[in-house]
């Protein structure tokens, strides 16, 4: 049987599918000057870092900045965080752990956690 791509398939995508548009949007792509690649994370529910509580934290995986915003029905109070948790090229994920700390995961293995006031800690 010959491969069909998903896109062409019947019933794909299905007629009552209305997509979800993207919260946040930056200009990125090769040869760009902000990014490449966004990383979407988590919202920040632990106890280690009260600042950011309730934000939604992301990346971007070539230039390396860690910014957060807050959804208030739209995207609201944008915050670049790269200055304070440092810019780390390769970024790959983000985590979360039962206790609702996040975590940066770095393609070099470097695994960070948010904390008040320094530098994510490995």
């Amino acid at each position: 049987m010959p491969h069909v791509p998903r896109r062409e398939r019947a019933g794909y995508p299905p007629a009552d599918h209305r997509g979800t548009l993207p919260s946040l949007e930056y200009a990125h792509g090769p040869g760009d000057v902000v990014g490449c690649a966004i990383l979407g994370g988590y919202v920040y529910r632990g106890s280690l870092a009260p600042e950011l509580s309730g934000r939604y934290l992301y990346a971007d995986l070539c230039s390396g900045f860690v910014r957060s915003f807050v959804w208030a029905g739209a995207v609201a109070d944008q915050v670049d965080l790269t200055s304070e948790v440092g810019a780390h090229a390769g970024v790959t994920s983000f985590g979360e752990d039962a206790r609702g700390e996040l975590y940066l995961i770095v393609g070099d293995g470097s695994v960070y956690r948010f904390e008040s006031n320094e530098r994510p800690n490995r």
